[in-house]
């Protein structure tokens, strides 16, 4: 757990580790709240009985093996779906899409909060609760209320037995009520978070789960100075040994930042570079020297000796510091994968319900042969279904002057999923929403097939801007090392 514990503080001091955050990283470890613990358990304190637990699916140190530096996750894992409790009532026994890496979703300069690829949830409060009481932990769709009432009991009977207890501070009702002179400083909730859990409503309860469990969440980040800057890769030093910031400056927007460190980087004559050194978790070495410079120039549209712009187009969606604009866009993968299964063409001619015949229908569901219904169609699910998402969705696609109704948008969100953070890539493969990319070089290349397929109006709802995304050979050679300068280790 020391690693999970080092990752989750970032830049914050131990001294100053919020009691909160400790409690949410036990939260977010407890098998307890599955139906797997449920149907197995012959109490809430079994702990010889399996559970689930989001740890599972975000994985962080669990696999890695110190002598190969391989088996680390950056709160993902390496499959292109993950697997979960399997249901006889669904036989479900896999997500939709593969796990996506929670650090970094903490950042200050996160610009949105929308989780899962397709924005179901608007913010990680949210979030947590559609997985403590979701599918990913077993229960189904009509067991919330029996989910929540399990959630309540665990807090309550939990008799500090397990061995998250002994490693987080005793029971539940010890912690949270937090008054005991024996719980360690760091353990010890503020006054205005503890609660005596056997007075406290159910609603009361689960609200301190998810309040705990967010604050844990929201502190996942990369390595920052106390300045906000991030420190931890090959880029951001780099950055730093060339006098270029690597994060915004108080009061400066994601934008005006990005167009400050392009102008800086485009001044660079002579820049200087970063030797290599050997990253434990990644049993690699990563540096930024001359290649990983040119796939700099490469990625930020930076000029050409010609006076020519790059179009690598990179930068358009994946804005630093974090390297992702937070927005939903169609680069083609649902097409790809859909055509993969029933032929180039089929996804241009697959009929999707339109405003007024959509009713109840979702697009939820893997390509298979049998059935050319099932396909993923990302946010076009929850846009006019859900509030926070469909107004994002309505600012991100339509214009002040123009009559934007739901049932015009509506096609404008057909296979739109979330654009992912690039930091940290090598511990998050295989990539895109459905892990259809085992490596970058592939991931890159579908860009480029994806780039060609709108330049001949083939993409069906593609992003305007793949039009313009134009990748040699040899560019596609100097932006792998790029992006893998912004490995970083977890310490």
């Amino acid at each position: 757990m020391k690693i999970i514990l080092l990752l989750a503080l970032s830049s914050t001091a131990l001294a100053d580790y919020d009691a909160k955050i400790s409690l949410g990283e036990r939260l977010f470890n407890d098998p307890r709240f599955s139906k797997e613990f449920v149907l197995n358990a012959s109490d809430v304190n079994d702990n010889a009985a399996k559970g689930t637990s989001c740890i599972d699916c975000h994985k962080v140190d669990s696999e890695f093996d110190p002598t190969t530096g391989l088996g680390m996750h950056t709160y993902s894992d390496n499959t292109a779906k993950t697997p979960v409790p399997l249901r006889l009532e669904d036989k479900i026994a896999t997500t939709l899409r593969n796990t996506p890496p929670l650090v970094g979703i903490g950042s200050p300069y996160a610009e949105a909060r929308f989780s899962h690829w397709d924005g179901e949830f608007a913010d990680h409060s949210e979030t947590v609760i559609g997985n403590f009481a979701g599918r990913n932990t077993g229960w189904l769709v009509n067991e919330k209320a029996e989910a929540l009432q399990n959630i309540v009991n665990v807090i309550k009977k939990d008799n500090g037995s397990s061995e998250l207890a002994h490693e987080f501070g005793g029971s539940y009702e010890r912690v949270f009520l937090g008054v005991d002179p024996s719980l360690p400083e760091e353990l010890r909730l503020k006054a205005s978070d503890r609660v005596d859990v056997l007075k406290a409503s159910n609603e009361q309860i689960i609200k301190l789960v998810i309040d705990a469990t967010t604050a844990y969440m929201n502190d996942l980040d990369f390595e920052r100075d106390e300045n906000d800057q991030y420190i931890g890769s090959p880029y951001d030093k780099f950055l730093l040994k060339n006098n270029l910031p690597t994060a915004p400056a108080k009061g400066q927007t994601i934008h005006q930042y990005m167009i400050e460190l392009r102008s800086g980087l485009a001044k660079l004559e002579s820049p200087k570079f970063v030797a290599k050194t050997h990253f434990a978790t990644h049993g690699k070495e990563f540096g930024f020297g001359p290649q990983e410079w040119e796939g700099l120039k490469v990625f930020f549209n930076l000029p050409k000796p010609d006076g020519s712009l790059n179009q690598g187009m990179c930068l358009s969606c994946h804005k630093p510091p974090m390297f992702t604009d937070y927005q939903f866009h169609n680069v083609g993968i649902a097409q790809m994968e859909y055509d993969k299964v029933h032929g180039q063409g089929s996804f241009n001619k697959l009929n999707i319900a339109d405003h007024a015949t959509r009713g109840d229908t979702t697009y939820l569901r893997s390509p298979i042969k049998e059935d050319p219904s099932a396909v993923d169609l990302g946010v076009w699910n929850f846009f006019d279904r859900k509030p926070e998402i469909t107004k994002h969705m309505r600012g991100q696609n339509c214009s002040l002057f123009e009559k934007c109704t739901n049932d015009k948008v509506l096609p404008l969100m057909i296979a739109k999923f979330k654009t992912p953070s690039l930091r940290n890539l090598n511990h998050s493969a295989p990539y895109f929403h459905n892990g259809s990319s085992p490596h970058l070089y592939h991931l890159l290349h579908q860009y480029k097939r994806a780039s060609n397929l709108m330049r001949r109006g083939e993409l069906r709802n593609g992003d305007v801007r793949l039009k313009s995304v134009k990748l040699f050979h040899h560019e596609i050679h100097s932006l792998v090392p790029f992006l893998e300068s912004l490995n970083e280790e977890y310490e």
